[in-house]
């Protein structure tokens, strides 16, 4: 089979599937699960771009200023300081 014949009998599969709640919740979980450690990534960034000069851009994305930047730095030797 191939790539597109397997995705076909999944979808058909998923179809004919009468209780989907069970998954939908696991899914539902995961995904808040991976917005929470999104947030805490987003806040680290946030953190370690106060003391090494990284600044948000307006689509509200993290990026380094490169003129505050000198050497560059590690990330251990950031979350040392």
């Amino acid at each position: 089979m191939g790539a597109l014949q397997v995705m076909q009998q999944v979808g058909r599969q998923w179809q004919s599937l009468k209780d989907k709640s069970y998954f939908q919740d696991k899914a539902n979980r995961d995904k808040i699960r991976y917005l929470h450690q999104m947030r805490e990534f987003y806040d680290e960034v946030e953190r370690i771009g106060d003391r090494v000069g990284t600044q948000k851009t307006e689509d509200g994305m993290y990026s380094v200023a490169m003129t505050n930047v000198g050497k560059p730095k590690k990330i251990a030797e950031v979350k040392e300081q």
